[in-house]
């Protein structure tokens, strides 16, 4: 059985290398299909600010549904 530092390491150098794949990825797959490097930040700049807008539009939305259900308790609660 293994030590519990061993796994410690084994664990850590794990959650690295999963932390490195994505760029790892890109790199060579721009590399094997003669895509440039600008192309591939390009196409993640793009995805992050599309991922981020949609997130703020939740956001927004579940912020403003809080807000309408708040107000509704209010006016029930006063009415009593």
């Amino acid at each position: 059985m293994p030590h519990r530092s061993h796994m410690s390491i084994t664990t850590q150098a794990a959650t690295e290398a999963a932390k490195a794949a994505p760029p790892v990825a890109a790199a060579v797959g721009a590399a094997t299909h003669s895509i440039s490097i600008n192309h591939v930040v390009g196409a993640v700049t793009i995805a992050y600010v599309v991922l981020q807008a949609a997130y703020l539009i939740w956001r927004w939305r579940r912020d403003h549904r809080r807000d309408v259900r708040e107000q509704r308790e209010q006016k029930t609660g006063c009415d009593q």
